[in-house]
């Protein structure tokens, strides 16, 4: 008799242990869930290297600069609204000096079906599309004349990184090309030929 008491309170016992174990499985998918749906995950990312600067209206001229990228990578695990897009932000320092006034960081989307972030920004004409593992961008720029970067030219700039020659520069910017309406559409706004 005490032993189909002991056995009842084991079997109640581990059945007890197996529920909570469930719905502690339970919880932990529903955490999953709820945060891949709605807050994204975050990554860092940093690469330093060279890139080459191009000059609209002067094939002859190009230039290498020291350029510095960081910043932070976010995606959602499940993308289910139009306001689910994957988000880039961070600096990039070319020449020891902030791409945008100050401190500023960029920021910048990945629509679905895009392969480039976008982080266009209209106030100071420049645009730039950051690849999808962040490790290459283009950028359009306006140096002024007090040549923030160095290059010793002002006017409309093209940044490409990384490269390291104008072949390479060029190379990355036809293969963007027909992957970036947004490139296409600001190369035609410029006059870039």
């Amino acid at each position: 008799m005490k032993y189909h008491q002991d056995m009842k309170s084991r079997k109640k016992w581990l059945s007890g242990a197996l529920v909570c174990i469930f719905l502690f499985f339970l919880v932990m998918v529903a955490d999953y869930v709820i945060k891949g749906y709605y807050y994204p995950q975050k990554d860092d990312f940093e690469s330093s290297g060279t890139g080459w600067i191009l000059e609209k209206g002067v094939p002859g001229f190009g230039t290498t600069v020291d350029v510095n990228f960081s910043g932070e990578k976010s995606h959602y695990i499940f993308k289910t609204f139009k306001a689910n897009d994957d988000g880039i932000r961070g600096k990039i320092i070319v020449n020891g000096n902030n791409v945008l006034l100050n401190t500023e960081t960029f920021l910048g989307i990945l629509r679905e079906g895009e392969e480039y972030f976008d982080a266009s920004f209209s106030m100071e004409n420049l645009v730039l599309l950051i690849s999808e593992d962040a490790r290459s961008f283009i950028m359009l720029f306006q140096n002024t004349e007090n040549d923030r970067f160095g290059i010793g030219k002002s006017g409309t700039m093209m940044l490409v990184y990384p490269a390291t020659s104008k072949e390479q520069a060029l190379e990355k910017l036809w293969d963007a090309l027909p992957k970036s309406p947004t490139l296409q559409r600001r190369l035609v706004e410029l006059g870039w030929e």
